[in-house]
């Protein structure tokens, strides 16, 4: 997070760092200026990806958000390409993600590759996410987690959903539910640097890989599309948390 600093000054944000679960490293911290606020927010609960971001986005005041992982470095003018991309009928998340220490792999033959998600409604529409996509040569990735739209968009779905548990497909689940509730049309802008690290490293249900956890969550969030239930758990979430909210607005 510190690394971010500067930019959070240039575009004199927000910053809301929601810590579920996890301890605070003060030396990471983002130092703090006069040209930006932040407000480090602890929920005393196993880690709960989708709940930090809940709320985070409850205590929000600006007009847009930006769900930045804590293992996310931001390249120069990636806020300014995000804030350029978007409009009113869309949202944007960061077309190129890098590793920070990413073996080079010779791949002469392919350009890239990429994983899809179609969903046809009975209204006649059809919904697509790219739920993954990776560029030769670097192993550059779509961050598809790493959402920058407008906060009422993101409160009109019900944010995320935090009854899907550990690893996987939470962020595509909102990608989804912004198509097809709001009919928003998704873009891409920009780059971001991951600082690589292994699957040991994610919050996973004891015994399962990464793979069956995102899997586990796909037919969970699948099973919600095909009753209907298109809103996320926001609202119950700041019901639940409503005196950490009320300490920071």
């Amino acid at each position: 997070m510190r690394e971010n600093a500067d930019y959070f000054s240039e575009s004199k944000a927000e910053v809301l760092i929601v810590n579920c679960g996890g301890e605070i490293c003060q030396d990471k911290l983002p130092r703090q200026n006069d040209r930006y606020t932040q407000h480090i927010v602890t929920l005393p609960t196993r880690f709960n990806k989708a709940l930090a971001i809940n709320i985070g986005a409850a205590i929000a005041r600006a007009p847009f958000i930006f769900i930045l992982d804590a293992d996310i470095i931001m390249r120069p003018n990636l806020l300014e390409e995000l804030h350029s991309a978007i409009d009113d009928s869309s949202f944007v998340t960061v077309a190129r993600v890098v590793e920070s220490n990413e073996a080079q792999r010779n791949v002469e033959f392919l350009s890239s590759t990429s994983a899809h998600r179609r969903f046809v409604l009975r209204d006649g529409r059809e919904i697509e996410v790219i739920t993954s996509r990776i560029s030769y040569p670097g192993q550059v990735r779509k961050g598809t987690g790493l959402l920058f739209t407008r906060t009422s968009d993101f409160r009109a779905i019900g944010g995320m959903n935090s009854e899907i548990v550990g690893w996987g497909w939470e962020d595509n689940d909102v990608i989804v539910r912004l198509q097809i509730v709001l009919s928003l049309e998704p873009r891409e802008a920009g780059t971001a640097v991951h600082l690589t690290h292994s699957d040991a490293k994610r919050f996973l249900p004891s015994g399962m890989s990464a793979a069956e956890n995102d899997e586990l969550n796909f037919a969970k969030c699948l099973a919600r599309y095909e009753a209907g239930i298109l809103q996320g758990t926001l609202a119950d979430d700041a019901k639940a948390w409503q005196a950490v909210i009320q300490s920071h607005t």
